[in-house]
């Protein structure tokens, strides 16, 4: 696993996850989303590059601690943003570009009957159709 940003003395570091316990976990959250009625947003953030060290770590110093990250393939990140919204999903977004101009994102929000899979999906077509403009 690698750990790719720094922590304060309270916080531990933020960890892109492996693929297959990425998933894991958005299926955790899947659960959790439906049990408690709660938001559960999901990013593809894309560069056409691809991920350096140095970009890498700004878009993790750039999320919160609660965020679940993995990093699919060499020009993707997926960002699991736990409980919140539409508007917590902008604001995210804006974070994201601010650091690392040259993203594209894809965003999409739980849907009813969504399983980990179905969410990735439309997030990479969303991304997709962003680094087209």
């Amino acid at each position: 696993m690698h750990i790719l940003a720094g922590m304060d003395e309270h916080q531990e570091p933020k960890k892109i996850r492996p693929v297959e316990d990425f998933e894991r976990a958005l299926r955790e959250e899947i659960s959790i989303s439906i049990e408690y009625d709660l938001p559960l947003i999901l990013l593809l953030v894309f560069r056409r590059d691809g991920w350096n060290p140095r970009a890498t770590s700004r878009i993790l110093d750039a999320l919160r601690a609660v965020d679940i990250i993995a990093q699919p393939g060499p020009r993707e990140i997926a960002v699991a943003l736990p409980n919140s919204g539409p508007g917590a999903a902008r604001a995210v977004e804006r974070r994201l570009r601010r650091v690392v101009p040259d993203i594209a994102v894809g965003v999409t929000a739980r849907r009813d009957g969504d399983e980990a899979r179905d969410m990735l999906n439309r997030a990479h077509r969303a991304a997709m159709r962003s680094s087209r403009r």
